[in-house]
């Protein structure tokens, strides 16, 4: 939660983000497997973000929240990589 104060207004940011999926990997054998071997790699899930803003100014001694909105979105994600691992 990132909270910041203006004066007598306070600015709230609430949010929570959610990832899940799997990944492929794939080996490419170097030198017979006894040196770095190379893989591929691939990647798929889906990403979920929830949360809220709000503005509340002050009311004597009590914050009046003036403003609150609730967000929501999803969006599915894939990524590709390459890299060694390193075989003893």
């Amino acid at each position: 939660m990132q909270k910041t104060k203006v004066g007598e207004t306070k600015y709230i940011l609430n949010m929570l983000t959610t990832q899940y999926g799997g990944h492929i990997r794939g080996f490419l054998l170097l030198g017979d497997g006894g040196g770095n071997d190379l893989y591929v790699q691939y990647g798929f899930g889906k990403s979920n973000l929830t949360g809220y803003n709000a503005v509340a100014t002050m009311d004597g001694i009590v914050f009046d929240y003036s403003y609150m909105r609730h967000f929501e979105g999803s969006a599915p994600y894939r990524s590709i990589g390459i890299g060694f691992v390193q075989n003893r």
